[in-house]
């Protein structure tokens, strides 16, 4: 019995062919049947070794008709077949060197003009192409650090079409942190990205200081900074390479970045942004004119409790001064003449709000 299979890609022949072509060798002329007994294998494989000899040149019919067959010369066949392979070996081999040396070439042609453009100390970008495809190149060459500060949370589909880049740069070790202003805190999308975020290394915080401008720090060695020009029709940015203003440049992104508040993890574990009874306290009586010092006497707390759950409060409510602040509590129904009755009647049964409501907030 003839066991197993190696076949051969090059002469289609596997074992068991190749034992028929033995015996056909050794009986100088046999049928399928007699190839049958003499190897211990059934008459249908037997036929099909044999056509397969037959299709490689290795055997060929009997002559006169009768289904017999006989072993054919095999080095004219070798020769022919290995010299074939050896043509269609180097036809690949210089196929393959042309390849290369066109890569090398569209290769050097484009780093040399991405070159000359990284030796600039200063490139203007017109247009959300020139944009990302600036961006791209700049990021394709980051190692260690890349810094966003964005003064607009981008739209979903922005955020979501970012993460196969991201996912890249990840890979590489390049450490990601973005910051943005405090409402977006609000936005779902961000949340979410944020937690994917953070489980490749990287990080976002919101501040509720004004951002003067959007721009990405690159390893700290050049800075794609926005601007905004009333007649253009689009965005346009500046390529910034300059030592002292990338600096600058990551000195504010630093001190930002130590004051500025993590995102939560879900969008579900934001903190609520209805206030508590003592930042409601708080709000009418800033909304009455009082100052803060003013308002820490008549509620018997310190002025940075106050200045602390205000600041708390816009930080959550994604506003950014005072005015604003007084501005949503209105049109919410928070300063509404329920929720100061509520308060008119603790003052007028001898209690004022405990410094512990306002200090809880």
């Amino acid at each position: 019995m003839i066991d197993g299979s190696r076949p051969d890609g090059s002469l289609d022949i596997d074992e068991t062919t190749l034992a028929v072509y033995g015996a056909l060798l050794r009986a100088r002329t046999t049928d399928a049947a007699g190839l049958s007994r003499d190897l211990g294998v059934d008459e249908a494989t037997a036929k099909e070794a044999l056509g397969r000899l037959v299709r490689v040149g290795l055997a060929r019919r009997g002559v006169d008709g009768a289904p017999s067959y006989r072993a054919q010369v095999p080095d004219a066949l070798l020769d022919d077949l290995v010299e074939e392979r050896f043509e269609a070996l180097e036809a690949a081999a210089a196929s393959l060197r042309s390849v290369r040396a066109t890569a090398a070439r569209v290769r050097s042609l484009y780093h040399g003009v991405s070159d000359s453009r990284n030796a600039l100390e200063f490139e203007r970008l017109d247009g959300a192409d020139a944009i990302a495809t600036r961006i791209a190149e700049l990021s394709a060459r980051t190692g260690t650090t890349l810094e966003s500060v964005m003064t607009v949370v981008p739209p979903t589909a922005l955020i979501n079409g970012a993460r196969d880049s991201e996912d890249r740069l990840t890979r590489r070790g390049v450490r990601l942190r973005s910051l943005h202003r405090a409402a977006a805190r609000r936005s779902p999308a961000l949340a979410g990205y944020g937690v994917w975020l953070a489980e490749r290394g990287g990080q976002i915080r919101t501040t509720p200081w004004p951002l003067p401008t959007q721009y990405m720090l690159f390893d700290r060695r050049a800075a794609v900074v926005s601007f905004e020009e009333p007649d253009l029709d689009g965005p346009a940015a500046v390529v910034l390479t300059t030592r002292e203003v990338i600096t600058c440049l990551g000195t504010l992104f630093d001190l930002l970045w130590e004051s500025a508040l993590p995102l939560p993890d879900t969008a579900t574990d934001a903190p609520t942004a209805q206030p508590s009874a003592g930042e409601l306290e708080i709000l009418r009586l800033m909304h009455a004119g009082l100052k803060d010092e003013a308002i820490a006497r008549e509620l018997g707390v310190s002025t940075k409790t106050v200045r602390r759950a205000l600041s708390s409060l816009a930080e959550r409510l994604g506003v950014k001064d005072r005015f604003s602040l007084g501005v949503l509590a209105g049109s919410q129904g928070w300063l509404r003449d329920n929720h100061a009755g509520e308060h008119a009647d603790e003052h007028r049964g001898g209690r004022s709000p405990r410094p512990s409501d306002v200090e809880r907030v």
